[in-house]
């Protein structure tokens, strides 16, 4: 089993919510009202992880996210996973970090102060509505182990898998290859996302796996039906 360690982005479309209150003043905050739907579904959210967006007034490179997160991990200023993400809601993009591990609201604000130590201005852009569909683009570095040819599972992210697809996909073509995978699917149903992997120098889709108890057998059979759907499609 070889590891390696990769960028990429994961591209997905989310229900969010706004997080008005244990937030500093004015600023945007989002949290995921439905993680990972295609596994969980409608679930009680104690059933399900927690995910918050804090959004930033500009668009910071993903060297200096990853530089800041790390130094506050030395620092034990936090002890969760956070990842550079752009979020486009009706057209404007979003700069932002997503966090993963947030045991419930009320660490948001001491996340949000402890970024702005560190120099990053926090977003106060006024928005009206309280609900919002986003596009999501989260960028960041994978460590994935290879269990098998163009099959990789996550080293630090449980129940995530990932395997590769033959041709490079636009988003409109995932979601329409998404959708007749998912119709056509009579297995134990999973949650999937679209990736771009860097691999031996060049970006290759990829399609997410999340569910529980994932073997690569079972990875294996969701990514022969994608590539049936995906030969009628071309």
């Amino acid at each position: 089993m070889d590891n390696v360690e990769l960028h990429g982005n994961l591209f997905k479309r989310e229900s969010l919510n706004r997080v008005l209150e244990n937030i500093v003043s004015e600023t945007m905050v989002f949290e995921v009202i439905n993680p990972f739907y295609g596994y969980y579904g409608d679930k009680s959210k104690a059933n399900t992880p927690l995910y918050f967006y804090i959004m930033f007034a500009k668009n910071y490179p993903l060297s200096c996210i990853e530089n800041t997160i790390e130094m506050m991990k030395v620092a034990q200023l936090i002890n969760l996973d956070a990842v550079k993400v752009l979020l486009n809601i009706s057209g404007r993009e979003y700069c932002g970090i997503r966090l993963r591990g947030v045991e419930g609201h009320g660490k948001i604000m001491e996340l949000q102060e402890c970024f702005e130590r560190y120099g990053y201005e926090l977003s106060k852009k006024k928005l009206r509505d309280l609900t919002f569909e986003a596009n999501v683009e989260v960028d960041k570095f994978f460590e994935l182990s290879e269990v098998s040819e163009d099959i990789y599972f996550d080293n630090t992210e449980n129940n995530h898998a990932y395997f590769v697809l033959p041709s490079f996909l636009k988003w409109k073509e995932f979601e329409r290859l998404d959708r007749q995978a998912h119709l056509n699917w009579e297995g134990l149903n999973f949650d999937s996302a679209l990736c771009a992997l860097r691999l031996n120098g060049v970006y290759r889709s990829a399609i997410r796996i999340y569910r529980k108890s994932l073997t690569p057998e079972f990875v294996n059979e969701v990514k022969h039906s994608y590539e049936r759907k995906l030969m009628f499609m071309q």
